[in-house]
């Protein structure tokens, strides 16, 4: 499977059938005050999608043995 697919499986886990039905017991989503986006620069899709890779690409290494389990 592609990174960019891996990333929009990521990014849209939300719009699941499982996730949806619980939606009308959920607080209203919160909005974004419209001033403060007009205020953001002006990005493409294909710019937006660099930062985040390089993201997933420099993580540090993990400790496994810091790591625990609830099992």
């Amino acid at each position: 499977m592609s990174l960019r697919n891996k990333l929009l499986a990521l990014l849209t886990w939300h719009t699941g059938p499982e996730v949806r039905s619980t939606q009308n017991r959920m607080e209203p989503t919160p909005q974004p005050d419209p001033a403060a986006v007009a205020a953001l620069p002006h990005r493409t899709q294909a710019s937006c999608w660099t930062p985040l890779e390089e993201s997933i690409y420099t993580q540090p290494p993990t400790d496994w043995s810091k790591v625990t389990t609830s099992g």
